[in-house]
């Protein structure tokens, strides 16, 4: 599995074509591949902003944008940075219950205050001070030689459903679909299950089910 912030070279864009040797090896092995990337917003202009900002970056900073260039997201997520200061303060302004314009107040404040309204749609700024990102999972089309989002609501394959981040952004719990029997670790480990040739047999055509739908 594979995580992809930022579809930008600069970035570190996952691809399988360096011009290099084993472009041939390195498509078919993606096929096994799953990369957890951020969803697009849906139903919500951001084509304007885009142009606004390859605009400015023209006449006022001599940058032009290359044809079929994508912007960078990071200036949308500083833009929004700004807006969601502005939003708390007019709060503040406006209401009586608001009266300290401290930074580490406000910050504190708005870690603790309801949505936002940004550019690419409502925001929300986790207890952590982070802002959360909604990520969906997408499978590599080997025809098309690329990524698409994909559902893959088999039976056979444990779901994942989210993760627990640290303070300091470390991943320390994983959470997953309950499974009433126990998972595939537990079943391995359990020296009362007796795994025979029957079970074994079962489990293979169990797990070439789930790769026969995640392909």
């Amino acid at each position: 599995m594979a995580l992809e912030l930022f579809p930008l070279i600069y970035r570190g864009s996952i691809k399988y074509n360096d011009a290099d040797q084993v472009n041939d090896e390195a498509r078919q092995a993606f096929r096994s591949l799953i990369m957890a990337k951020r969803k697009p917003p849906v139903d919500i202009d951001t084509d304007s902003f885009a142009n606004k900002v390859k605009y400015l970056a023209r006449e006022k900073y001599n940058y032009t944008f290359r044809p079929l260039e994508d912007m960078d997201p990071t200036i949308t997520a500083h833009y929004e940075s700004v807006t969601v200061y502005a939003q708390d303060i007019a709060k503040m302004v406006t209401s009586e219950s608001y009266s300290d314009f401290q930074g580490n107040v406000v910050a504190d404040r708005i870690k603790q205050s309801s949505d936002y309204e940004g550019v690419s749609g409502t925001l929300h700024i986790g207890g952590d001070g982070e802002r959360d990102i909604d990520m969906g999972l997408r499978g590599f089309k080997w025809e098309e030689g690329k990524f698409q989002l994909k559902s893959i609501p088999s039976t056979n394959l444990h779901k994942f459903i989210g993760m627990g981040m640290t303070d300091r952004g470390v991943c320390e719990h994983i959470i997953y679909e309950v499974c009433s029997k126990g998972t595939m670790t537990d079943i391995l480990h359990n020296e009362m299950i007796k795994l025979d040739w029957s079970f074994k047999n079962s489990l293979i055509k169990d797990i070439v089910f789930v790769s026969q739908d995640t392909l």
